[in-house]
């Protein structure tokens, strides 16, 4: 299998695994718009499909359960590592999940803290963008605080420089709607 065809096989498996989730904002985009953006951030600043993929994958195991084996072996067992290691335990209240990125993530390999760091980037872009319905003002920049509390546990000394310029521009973005 080619780079791209591994890379557009795991799109088409991401688009069937969300198939029926919508983002939570007003204009209820179906869920592959986030992977797909996750993905676009992380291209820009690598050009490994293993990390495309596990991109467009993040939240299969967290949201859809989709078993790290299946992933594995579709995908191969770094893909599968890198999102395992991007997945929230939800058996765990949210709050002790939130919490754990935070003390987890110094010690997240580098690749994964990339994707961590475009996922982060790609949720401001949409709370900018269209804010999850029903969410106030306080909620949404709670979010931001925390999502910096998260990049800055990463050492945003050690991050993509290009990619953490776009984090910064969305929180701002964020910021300055609310």
């Amino acid at each position: 299998m080619t780079e791209m065809t591994k890379i557009l096989l795991a799109a088409q498996t991401a688009a069937l695994w969300h198939a029926g989730q919508k983002r939570k904002g007003a204009k209820a985009e179906p869920y592959i718009t986030h992977l797909l953006k996750v993905a676009e951030l992380v291209s820009e600043v690598t050009d490994g499909p293993d990390m495309i993929c596990a991109a467009l994958l993040h939240d299969a195991i967290e949201d859809q359960k989709i078993p790290a084996k299946t992933i594995a072996d579709l995908f191969g067992a770094e893909v599968a590592e890198m999102v395992v290691l991007m997945s929230d335990d939800k058996t765990k209240p949210q709050a002790f999940n939130k919490e754990h990125q935070v003390t987890s993530s110094a010690a997240l390999p580098d690749r994964v803290k990339l994707l961590k760091l475009a996922d982060k980037t790609a949720n401001l872009m949409s709370l900018a963008d269209d804010p999850p319905v029903g969410w106030p003002a306080e909620r949404v920049l709670e979010y931001v605080a925390w999502s910096k509390r998260v990049i800055e546990a990463m050492g945003r000394d050690q991050l993509n420089p290009e990619l953490l310029a776009k984090f910064d521009t969305a929180a701002a973005a964020v910021i300055g709607k609310f």
